[in-house]
């Protein structure tokens, strides 16, 4: 039994002994009932069966739950060969649903032993899990009902439960990946990651702004207009105090790095930087 998950891992035929506790002495006529139902909602409305492999082991010919023949289950005599649970009480009775074709066990609540407050019944399984035409790896869970002799139900309890070879083994790695899924949903960011996070939402646009030379000429040097007209591009930063002080930056800065130019191009920067001058006052 596994705490952490609340589930039970045992091998086929092997002896699950549960122990049922009362607070009260429980009056004659009542029953506790073991039903296997599937746990996931797209196969909760089927009932679980044993695989063929198994079956056959007990009738070989199928005639348990015939079809073509009225719907009554003999599974009594061929070994109750349609019971995935059972019950090696004395008293246990075998019960078939014929509407929703589901196998249960129910047993008598007894008188209890002087000195105890609890009932212990003893369960056993004859198919797997991983089992193929069975249940096919699907999950499964046995649903215990404290009810009288007319199906009326006073109690119910679920216990998830795991029919396989090696029930150590699949404990441990369940339980390992229950805890790497917890851990994995309660793990915290890490601060280089909420720090670049934070620096990127801060940064500025950068746009490409191209300008291409006009044909503005200016009457007091209008001899020297260049033979060749130029593209100039300029990378600036938008921002929202003051979005033409970069652009006056970064002509200045490559102004300084260029004297080793042709004396074309530092012309060229000369004649922007005046026009930018003079457009930023008529923006703001």
């Amino acid at each position: 039994y596994s705490p952490l998950l609340k589930q039970v891992f045992i091998g086929m035929n092997n002896i699950l002994m549960m122990e049922f506790k009362t607070t009260v002495e429980p009056d004659p006529g009542f029953y506790i009932r073991a039903l296997m139902m599937y746990t996931c909602d797209d196969f909760v409305c089927e009932p679980v069966i044993r695989c063929a492999s198994h079956a056959l082991e007990d009738d070989p010919r199928q005639e348990a739950h015939a079809r073509g023949q009225e719907q009554v289950c003999r599974c009594a005599n061929f070994k109750y060969v349609g019971h995935v649970m059972r019950c090696s009480l004395a008293e246990a009775e075998y019960c078939y649903d014929i509407h929703s074709e589901r196998h249960s066990v129910r047993v008598p609540v007894s008188r209890l032993q002087a000195g105890t407050d609890f009932i212990r019944v003893p369960y056993s399984f004859s198919c797997k899990n991983s089992c193929p035409r069975g249940m096919q790896r699907k999950p499964v869970q046995i649903v215990f009902t404290l009810e009288t002799e007319d199906g009326d139900v006073y109690g119910r309890k679920v216990l998830p439960i795991k029919i396989c070879s090696c029930p150590k083994r699949d404990k441990d790695r369940q339980e390992r990946d229950f805890k790497k899924a917890q851990q994995s949903q309660n793990w915290p960011q890490s601060s280089k990651r909420l720090a670049t996070s934070s620096v990127d939402s801060q940064q500025p646009t950068v746009k490409a702004i191209k300008m291409e030379e006009s044909n503005f000429e200016d009457s007091q040097n209008e001899e020297e207009k260049p033979k060749h007209r130029r593209q100039v591009t300029v990378h600036t930063t938008i921002t929202d105090h003051d979005p033409y002080q970069n652009v006056l930056t970064r002509i200045s800065n490559l102004e300084s790095s260029t004297e080793c130019h042709h004396r074309e191009v530092m012309d060229k920067l000369d004649r922007l930087e005046r026009l930018l001058n003079d457009f930023v006052p008529q923006r703001q």
